[in-house]
């Protein structure tokens, strides 16, 4: 009697088994390991100015002020920086708001357009750490 209980129960587990979802996990031998390399350098190219419109165009521009200078190189960089130009003001005892002119910068299709004054920073360090730019007024105007 004991036999036809350890048959029952062999034959109740194997059904329940046959109608179980069981996965199978096969190793496939065609596969391999690799294992890859890489070395990061510090990027301290200049950066060419782009036009602060429309940034995203990387096309850069060309400053027609003949006393901009080039910008700084290294991996936080100031690629451009416009001059202040005031026009001629008549001297007065008042105070006075003087608007500064706008930039005249040619464009990459050769175009002479006005934009206000600006900078342009660029951060190639990766460690985004941020940065800070402060102006000082060494003479008075």
């Amino acid at each position: 009697m004991n036999l036809k209980k350890i048959s029952l129960a062999c034959l109740v587990t194997a059904i329940a088994f046959g109608f179980s979802n069981s996965s199978v996990l096969a190793v496939d031998p065609n596969t391999a390991n690799t294992m890859g390399k890489v070395t990061f350098s510090e990027d301290a190219s200049p950066t060419a100015p782009l036009d602060p419109l429309d940034p995203n165009v990387d096309k850069p521009i060309k400053p027609t002020d003949p006393d901009i200078g080039s910008g700084t190189a290294g991996p936080l960089s100031i690629d451009y920086i416009s001059n202040f130009h005031f026009g001629n003001q008549l001297i007065s005892a008042e105070d006075r708001t003087y608007n500064v002119k706008l930039d005249v910068i040619k464009t990459a299709d050769g175009k002479n357009v006005e934009r206000a004054p600006f900078v342009q920073v660029t951060d190639k360090r990766g460690s985004n750490n941020g940065w800070t730019l402060q102006v000082q007024q060494k003479t008075p105007f």
